[in-house]
């Protein structure tokens, strides 16, 4: 599973921020935003 996140990084079934597979990036309460 692979989508482009909103500040345009590509994210392989897991979250980019903190790298938890547990939750998307655009799901993370770590993102900052």
């Amino acid at each position: 599973m692979t989508f482009i996140s909103a500040t345009g990084d590509t994210v392989h079934g897991c979250c980019f921020t903190c790298g938890d597979p547990s939750h998307f990036a655009n799901a993370c309460p770590n993102r900052g935003r």
